[in-house]
C-alpha cells in the first residue's frame, strides 16, 4: 500500500514546528520506518536545530555532532530554518575559544542562509560578542530573519542590527549589552536614511538590558541613523524586575512610547515604581497609548501602583485586555484594594470595549520572603469568586486564581 506521503508531510511540519519545540523523538522514530518515509520527515527533522557547545539532553545533537551529519550529508544544510547556538559552559567556551569557534565557522557557512527565519544565540554566562564566530553577524544581518533571541552577550556592536529587513522583525534580549562601532571609517560614518523596510514589530527587552546600552545605542539617531526603526512596533515588553533600575525602565518605555504610539498595541512590563509620587511620566506612556493599545499586562506591581494606573483620567479607546500577575501583599487582603479596581474596571466610559481581565496571584510554597503572607493567600482563598462583581456585571469576563507553587531549588 502505498504511503500517503502527503498527510505525513503536514503531520511532520506540525512536530517540527512545535511553539514547545520540534518533537524530536517521533521526528527520529517516523525517519527511520521506511526510506520513503524518511525522505519526507528529514527535512522537518532538520527544520529546528538547536547546537550546545557541550552535551545537553534537550537537545539532540551538540555542535560537533551536527558538523559530522552535514560532512555526511550535505544536503540537509537546506533544510534548517530555526538555528539556535548555546554556550552553557562558559569556562569550557572560553578555554577552546579559538577550536569552537572554527567549529561552529565552518557549520555556519554550510548552511543555506537564504532559508533561516529564526535565530537564537543563548550563554549560560556573559561571553562577549567578540569571542564568537564572525558568520553569526552574517546572519545576524540576514534580510529574511524574522525572529531574533539573545541571551548573556556583551559588547555587541550596534551595526549587527542594522540590516534591512524585509519582514516584520522580533527582537527578544535579555542580559546583553550593546556598545557603539569603534570603526573610524569615512564610509561608515556618512549619513543614512533609515530603510523602510527595516521594520521592528515585537521588541522584548528581558532583565539588565534597560541600562547595558541597547536603547542608547540602538533606539536613538546616531550620525547614520538609528539602528533599529520602532516607528512601526506594535508589543513592547520590558522586564527588568530590579527596584534600583526601575526609573531607567520607565524612562526607556515613555522613549519608545511616544516614538510609536500610533502602533504600539501591546505593552507587558515588570518593573514598577514603588510608589507613583513624582513620576509623572508614568501617566505620559498611558495617555500617549490610550487610542492604541490593545492589551496590557502587567507583572508584579505593587497594590498601590494598580489602582491608580486603573483609575487614569483618561479614556482607552481599544483597549480589550488587562493582564494583572500579582504577589502577595497585606493590601491584596483589603476589600478597599479590590472594590478600588472593580469600580475602575466597570468604569465604561474608561474602558469601553475591555472584555477579559484575568488577574493571577503568584505563591511559593516554601519560599520565606513570603511565609509572613499566608494570611494573605487564605483570605483570597476564600473571597476570589466573589472579587470585582460590578466588573463582571458589564459581561467583562473577569476571575482572581491563585497559583501555588514550589519555588525551585
Amino acid at each position: 500500500m502505498k504511503l500517503p506521503l502527503d498527510i505525513f508531510d503536514s503531520v511532520f511540519a506540525l512536530l517540527s514546528e512545535d511553539p514547545e519545540g520540534p518533537d524530536v523523538k517521533t521526528l527520529k522514530a517516523c525517519n527511520l520506518v521506511s526510506f520513503s518515509l524518511s525522505k519526507t520527515c528529514e527535512p522537518h527533522l532538520f527544520a529546528c536545530v538547536y547546537l550546545p557547545d557541550i552535551y545537553d539532553p534537550r537537545c539532540r545533537m551538540s555542535i560537533f555532532h551536527f558538523s559530522e551529519i552535514l560532512r555526511a550529508k550535505p544536503h540537509v544544510a537546506r533544510y534548517v530554518r530555526r538555528l539556535g547556538l548555546l554556550a552553557l559552559d562558559a569556562t569550557y567556551w572560553t578555554s577552546n575559544q579559538k577550536y569552537l569557534c572554527k567549529v561552529v565557522q565552518d557549520v555556519l557557512i554550510q548552511l543555506r542562509y537564504d532559508n533561516i527565519r529564526w535565530f537564537k544565540i543563548y550563554a549560560a554566562r556573559r561571553i562577549p560578542f567578540i569571542a564568537l564566530p564572525g558568520a553569526i553577524t552574517d546572519i545576524m544581518k540576514l534580510p529574511t530573519l524574522e525572529v531574533v533571541h539573545i541571551h548573556s552577550i556583551s559588547q555587541m556592536h550596534g551595526s549587527i542590527f542594522s540590516s534591512p529587513r524585509n519582514r516584520p522583525w522580533v527582537l527578544d534580549i535579555g542580559d546583553s549589552s550593546v556598545v557603539p562601532d569603534m570603526s573610524s571609517s569615512s564610509k561608515e560614518h556618512e549619513p543614512r536614511t533609515p530603510s523602510p523596510n527595516r521594520n521592528l514589530h515585537q521588541l522584548i527587552m528581558r532583565y539588565n538590558c534597560s541600562g547595558s546600552g541597547l536603547a542608547s545605542t540602538l533606539l536613538t539617531p546616531q550620525n547614520q541613523g538609528p539602528f533599529l526603526d520602532i516607528s512601526h512596533l506594535k508589543v513592547l515588553q520590558l522586564g527588568d524586575r530590579s527596584d534600583a533600575i526601575y526609573e531607567r525602565t520607565w524612562n526607556l518605555a515613555h522613549t519608545i512610547a511616544l516614538s510609536c504610539a500610533r502602533n504600539l498595541t501591546t505593552l507587558k512590563m515588570s518593573s514598577f515604581p514603588r510608589s507613583l509620587d513624582g513620576v509623572t511620566d508614568f501617566y505620559d506612556i498611558f495617555k500617549g497609548l490610550s487610542n492604541t493599545l490593545e492589551t496590557l499586562v502587567m507583572w508584579h506591581p505593587r497594590a498601590d501602583v494598580v489602582d491608580r494606573l486603573l483609575g487614569v483620567p483618561f479614556t482607552f479607546t481599544s483597549l480589550t485586555e488587562i493582564q494583572l500577575d500579582l504577589f502577595p501583599e497585606i493590601r491584596l487582603k483589603e476589600a478597599d484594594f479590590w472594590e478600588k479596581v472593580d469600580l475602575a474596571l466597570c468604569d465604561e466610559g474608561r474602558y469601553p470595549l475591555l472584555e477579559h481581565v484575568p488577574v493571577e496571584i503568584q505563591w511559593y510554597r516554601g519560599q520565606n520572603r513570603w511565609q509572613d503572607h499566608s494570611d494573605v493567600v487564605d483570605r483570597i482563598e476564600s473571597i476570589k469568586d466573589s472579587l470585582l462583581p460590578m466588573t463582571k456585571s458589564r459581561g467583562i469576563r473577569s476571575g482572581v486564581s491563585l497559583k501555588v507553587t514550589n519555588r525551585p531549588s
